[in-house]
């Protein structure tokens, strides 16, 4: 199935279209990078006309996205939780773990593939 995306080089630069598989993006989420922070580009799961990121913009939302911090919990989620709920909801999803990760604060980004 195709996935529509709007992506940029930075949230500071324009969106432009851009379309994959969601087993081509879920192979580019997972496929480890050592960037800054502020060099990662940037997606928007959803159709957006080539220019400015603004919400008034949005043509049709593809996909959902979650952050999951684990903020104030006594028990975090782990992400082998957080697989086997998804798993068992027969839901299409990609989890991974986000560049502010770390074992005392686990945290996961969820997205979820709209039909």
């Amino acid at each position: 199935m195709e996935l529509r995306l709007s992506v940029a080089r930075s949230p500071a630069h324009p969106v432009q279209s851009a379309s994959t598989s969601w087993r081509e993006f879920a192979r580019v989420l997972g496929t480890p990078r050592r960037k800054l922070k502020a060099d990662a580009g940037v997606f928007v799961p959803a159709k957006l006309p080539p220019g400015p990121r603004r919400q008034n913009l949005v043509e049709h939302i593809t996909a959902l996205v979650y952050d999951i911090d684990n903020k104030g919990c006594e028990a975090p989620i782990t992400s082998e939780q957080l697989i086997d709920r998804l798993l068992r909801r027969k839901l299409s999803a990609i989890v991974y773990s986000t560049s502010s990760h770390s074992q005392a604060q686990p945290r996961y980004r969820l997205i979820v593939q709209l039909n």
